[in-house]
């Protein structure tokens, strides 16, 4: 039986969230983090499509896709520790748009390449508060100003806001 993907919603729950838990089931995976990273982050695109020439209100009356998506960056994805605006959003795109070219040469990147996404055991404080298990692999994310990060807790972030808004905007 074959399935076609004609909606964000069935783009979401076809792709994302089954990506989404295969990287749940072994967080220390980099292939299962690329590919939740990249399907999370394509769903602006879907939704941009979608949206953009039908209903502006659906994506926050923007003018163009990358304003869509530093809009989301900017308002929408929140830190699930201090539910504050977090730059998860952008570090996602960077970290996609890494692996695909290697090395990103223009704009301002968080992380810059592919090689700052790892997997690797972390060490006790090496993150921030509330992020990642110590003494356990875990995919990491070494951005640019020096600060890691542990790639669970940035889709994590990216994936709520999306369940946030397939809730609230995308009914």
């Amino acid at each position: 039986m074959s399935q076609i993907i004609q909606s964000p919603r069935e783009y979401f729950e076809t792709y994302v969230l089954p990506s989404y838990s295969d990287y749940l089931a072994k967080p220390d995976d980099l292939r299962l983090a690329m590919n939740v990273a990249t399907s999370a982050y394509s769903l602006s695109e879907w939704i941009w499509k979608t949206y953009s020439t039908v209903d502006s209100k659906m994506v926050f009356q923007q003018k163009s896709l990358k304003d869509f998506r530093a809009f989301l960056n900017a308002n929408e994805c929140v830190d699930f520790l201090s539910r504050k605006s977090e730059s998860d959003f952008h570090i996602l795109a960077d970290i996609v748009d890494g692996y695909k070219h290697l090395h990103l040469t223009h704009g301002k990147g968080l992380v810059s390449s592919a090689p700052a996404v790892s997997a690797g055991p972390s060490r006790y404080g090496e993150f921030r508060w509330g992020e990642g298990t110590w003494g356990h692999n875990n995919v990491r994310v070494q951005l640019d100003q020096g600060t890691p990060r542990v790639f669970s807790s940035i889709i994590r972030n990216v994936i709520e806001m999306w369940q946030r808004l397939f809730s609230t905007l995308y009914v």
